[in-house]
């Protein structure tokens, strides 16, 4: 690796265009993560171009000015007047092209200067979306069709999860299989905090929610490509 990077630079120097370096990571968690945050680490000062999959997949082309390791986050700088500062999570990068090495101590133009509050903001509005997202999922083992119920209340609704159970409005907490007759109001000191009017309100929008669901799933059975018909037709007699 270090011996291409070498011969990549000499390339530059001369006047010959980089090489453009793959770096693929199809399995992104573990030491696939470590190793991607590692080899963009060292890529700080170079321009790549970054295919990434959420919230959309997209390409980005940029110059690399941070790497955050303990936050899990790249800086990059676009091209753009005045230039675009994006903050993506390592997470959601698939793959990684090297388009040209970052300035030598000969001289080169130095790198633009960084608008610190501007990605400060940045940061924190990614951390607070990552954070929404996450508390959105629910507990290990939770099945498609609680996770599409929680997402369809959590649409119209205030709603989170309280261990496996999907709680609504504060108010009233929904226990598997989450269905209308598992809702009642939540107990706070051994007295219901919500009224009959709540619980009725929340039972309504669940009804609705899962025949959503249900009519959903079945126009996608319909919709499904039947098996192949032999071509001699259905074989006749015994």
């Amino acid at each position: 690796m270090a011996e291409t990077a070498t011969t990549n630079k000499r390339q530059s120097m001369g006047g010959a265009p980089a090489p453009k370096v793959p770096v693929a990571t199809p399995n992104i968690g573990g030491p696939a993560m470590a190793s991607l945050e590692t080899a963009l680490a060292q890529a700080v000062g170079a321009t790549i171009r970054v295919q990434t999959t959420l919230p959309n997949q997209s390409t980005i082309e940029g110059l690399v000015h941070s790497v955050s390791q303990p936050l899990s986050l790249l800086g990059l700088t676009t091209s753009s007047n005045p230039p675009a500062y994006h903050l993506l999570s390592i997470s959601s990068i698939m793959s990684f092209n090297l388009l040209s090495l970052g300035p030598s101590s000969s001289g080169s133009a130095p790198l633009p200067p960084l608008d610190m509050p501007a990605l400060n903001a940045r940061l924190s509005s990614t951390l607070a979306r990552l954070k929404a997202e996450e508390s959105r999922r629910g507990p290990k083992g939770t099945s498609r069709e609680a996770q599409d119920i929680f997402d369809a209340l959590a649409r119209t609704l205030p709603t989170e999860w309280r261990g496996s159970s999907i709680i609504v409005m504060e108010r009233v907490e929904i226990k598997a299989p989450y269905s209308v007759g598992e809702c009642e109001l939540v107990r706070e000191a051994g007295k219901e905090s919500g009224s009959a009017h709540t619980l009725d309100r929340v039972k309504k929008v669940l009804e609705n929610e899962r025949r959503k669901l249900a009519e959903r799933t079945n126009s996608n059975t319909k919709t499904a490509i039947p098996a192949a018909m032999p071509l001699n037709g259905p074989r006749k007699g015994g």
